[in-house]
């Protein structure tokens, strides 16, 4: 056959041959390329006997995609604190007339997770959750993992007011010093200060 030509073209999934005259070729051609990203034709270029992807198909071909994580601002609307900045409260440490003790006894110790702990409930004089203690020793660049200072705060929770335990999906458990346990720490942060 003279005049005809055969053609045989792929992009990513999409792939054609064609064969006919040079003017039938670049017509196809032309719709081939101005095709969508998604690799359908614009709708007036489907032929009636193209299979047409049902709903149920595409829906299979979809990526899954994992759930988003709760933000921060979530997370401090579930504990009932939509005030709670733990940058601002260590700004408000560091600019304490006692930081100089914080820093030796806390900061730069190294260890003594537990009166870190305390620290953090101290200052804020406010009930906190394990995470927020953790923001606040983080945001003093004291580092510390949220399980140790779960299982610190559970083996000493004689020294806490909790709000009992967290059922399931439920509020986190917020701890709050004891008047005691307020008192015994400002005795031992002030002791070397006179």
């Amino acid at each position: 056959m003279a005049g005809t030509i055969k053609i045989r073209l792929r992009a990513g999934a999409r792939e054609i041959e064609i064969e006919g005259s040079k003017a039938e070729i670049d017509d196809l051609l032309t719709r081939w390329w101005g095709a969508d990203a998604s690799g359908a034709l614009p709708e007036e270029e489907h032929s009636e006997d193209e299979p047409q992807p049902d709903a149920k198909s595409a829906r299979k071909t979809a990526p899954k995609r994992r759930p988003k994580r709760q933000s921060s601002s979530t997370n401090n609307e579930q504990t009932g604190d939509s005030h709670f900045n733990p940058t601002e409260i260590a700004n408000q440490i560091k600019q304490d007339e006692r930081f100089h003790l914080i820093e030796r006894k806390l900061i730069n110790e190294r260890g003594d997770l537990f009166n870190k702990i305390l620290f953090a409930c101290w200052y804020t004089s406010s009930a906190l959750t394990s995470g927020q203690v953790q923001k606040i020793l983080t945001a003093l660049h004291i580092k510390t993992d949220l399980p140790s200072i779960s299982k610190m705060l559970k083996a000493e929770s004689s020294k806490f007011l909790n709000s009992g335990k967290r059922e399931r999906g439920g509020k986190p458990v917020t701890y709050l010093l004891t008047n005691r346990a307020r008192t015994d720490f400002e005795k031992w942060l002030t002791e070397d200060e006179s």
